[in-house]
């Protein structure tokens, strides 16, 4: 049984050559297959581990102008996989990363271990459905646990456990991702060029050289 709880997140340094990376990048209430562009700002949901992962991520993304759009992310992810979001193509603008200065703010709420009887009927390789519908993203959200807002990060339900984690990130220069900090994630990491991994910095950025942050769900 996985029994270590936490998130571990990650600015992604690997570059994938001779093939595509897929999400599913679906409009308000639907779902289809597109190939995950390599300049645009994106998250990818890592489950490392033995059952399948099932997330509800909601991002508030403050553009440079003040105004937020809210999206919101259901993700079903099958073991030993990962599943994006490719938040460039939500927010309109296909390949592109999100412009320089842009600040997202997101909260994932997690259950880390999901028998396998309670995986949707239908649903038998990674799902992602996306929308901006607030009343929508609401339902995505209710579905997984009956609190919002609670400080714990973990939440128990009748059903599940979830585990619930805060993310900030900025995008700087060339559309990469600075790490301004986390909160409830205690196996936050970053990823370095290098290849070796560091704590996140409390004292300013971590600065990735891709618009792709990668976050490796809690076991």
């Amino acid at each position: 049984m996985e029994k270590r709880a936490g998130l571990t997140i990650m600015l992604m340094v690997v570059v994938v050559m001779g093939g595509l990376v897929y999400a599913n990048v679906p409009q308000t209430g639907s779902q289809q297959n597109t190939a995950l562009p390599d300049g645009a700002t994106s998250v990818a949901f890592e489950n490392n581990g033995n059952s399948w992962k099932h997330v509800v991520a909601a991002f508030d993304i403050t553009n440079i102008d003040g105004s937020v759009k809210k999206i919101y992310a259901d993700l079903w992810v099958k073991p030993q996989e990962t599943a994006n979001v490719d938040i460039s193509s939500l927010a309109g603008l296909n390949n592109q990363p999100l412009p320089e200065g842009t600040k997202v703010q997101l909260k994932t709420y997690t259950v880390p271990n999901v028998p396998t009887a309670q995986v949707p009927q239908g649903v038998t390789d990674n799902k992602v459905t996306a929308t901006a519908d607030p009343s929508q993203g609401g339902q995505l959200l209710s579905a997984i646990t009956p609190s919002t807002s609670a400080a714990d990060p973990v939440v128990t339900t009748p059903r599940n456990t979830v585990v619930v984690n805060d993310t900030a990130f900025n995008i700087t220069t060339g559309g990469r991702i600075a790490l301004s900090g986390t909160t409830a994630a205690p196996l936050c990491t970053v990823a370095s060029a290098g290849g070796t991994t560091a704590q996140a910095s409390t004292t300013g950025p971590v600065v990735a050289s891709t618009p792709r942050l990668r976050i490796v769900l809690p076991f």
